[in-house]
């Protein structure tokens, strides 16, 4: 692990307990740095932000202003994104030819952030970093055995198996590989629970991560009775890593430290205490591609205390809502069985 990877964790780490008042002024000057870039070297945002940022200054109580960026925006905004003037501390830039432009180019503090954020949630869970993992997930659908940079920085091994095969048979090969986690979406966690009831043979999985969007926590609830290991429901977004992770206590975690993350109706505004809006992110160290509260299309709920300055610490839920549910009261997430 790389010094930068250990500072990086172990702020994390005294962030996670830290008072809101020291918490918030660890992140204002992030916020602020990354606002004067974006005003500054890319003109798209200083196009986008005319009417609430005049002569590189702003007023962060302004912030719900900003206009939201969603993906069609970003193949707009398209080498307005791609800011050649980088500050000092982010001039070591990634480049991932396996991207769309404007999204090409990726600043390397921001890649070791989010690796650290998704190392804290899964420490946070009780996850053996260093265990095998097997993964069965539409986005790692090929066969393939690697090692290291898999859930994390940590050098652990992992295989993927074919995520479109029949549960008994991925069931078998679970057995196999000898995994001790599985990392996989809904859909399959419930397949191969219904071949576990089913069968005799257990595989050696210790706990399963579900990263998709259409967990529920009845869904959750079914495929770890069944399963008999716990269950952690994560939230990733391409490219942008993980956002949120379910906190064994109650609710989720959210990557407030790298990021600020908002829950917002449709003007842009935060919603209130258990109210349902989308989820809004700003990845914090991002200079090479910038994006300033990136719309995410996934519905969340603020849990009811204080937030931060800008943005939420954590979430009391998260995942795919059905529209009908959020114009009364406080919903519960639509089955969507499959």
């Amino acid at each position: 692990m790389s010094l930068t990877h250990q500072l990086f964790l172990q702020t994390l780490r005294e962030l996670a307990n830290r008072e809101q008042e020291k918490f918030d002024a660890h992140r204002m000057p992030l916020i602020a740095s990354l606002l004067d870039h974006a005003w500054s070297a890319v003109p798209a945002y200083r196009a986008r932000f005319a009417g609430q940022v005049s002569s590189n200054s702003f007023d962060l109580a302004r912030w719900c202003e900003l206009p939201l960026l969603r993906r069609d925006d970003i193949a707009a905004l398209d080498d307005g994104l791609e800011a050649s003037a980088l500050p000092p501390e982010a001039k070591d830039v990634e480049d991932l030819p396996d991207q769309p432009l404007p999204l090409r180019r990726r600043s390397r503090l921001a890649t070791v952030a989010a690796e650290c954020e998704r190392e804290w949630f899964y420490e946070r869970n009780g996850i053996d970093l260093a265990a095998p993992l097997a993964v069965l997930h539409p986005d790692c659908p090929g066969l393939t055995q690697v090692r290291g940079w898999s859930i994390t920085f940590a050098h652990n091994k992992w295989l993927a198996g074919d995520c479109n095969g029949d549960a008994r048979q991925q069931m078998a090969w679970l057995v196999e590989s000898g995994a001790r986690l599985l990392r996989t979406n809904t859909v399959i966690g419930e397949r191969l629970a219904e071949a576990q009831a089913q069968s005799r043979v257990r595989p050696s999985i210790e706990a399963i991560i579900i990263v998709d969007a259409k967990l529920t926590p009845e869904r959750r609830a079914a495929i770890q009775a069944t399963m008999r290991v716990p269950v952690v429901h994560a939230i990733e977004i391409p490219d942008l890593g993980m956002i949120a992770a379910r906190d064994p206590g109650g609710g989720y975690f959210v990557s407030a430290a790298t990021c600020v993350v908002e829950v917002v109706d449709d003007d842009g505004r935060a919603v209130p205490n258990a109210g349902v809006g989308e989820l809004v992110i700003t990845p914090l160290y991002e200079y090479a591609a910038p994006r300033l509260r990136f719309a995410t299309g996934i519905r969340a709920i603020p849990e009811p205390e204080p937030g931060t300055l800008i943005g939420v610490r954590r979430l009391a839920a998260v995942g795919e809502l059905n529209g009908a549910q959020l114009q009364s009261g406080r919903p519960s997430f639509h089955p969507d069985h499959r």
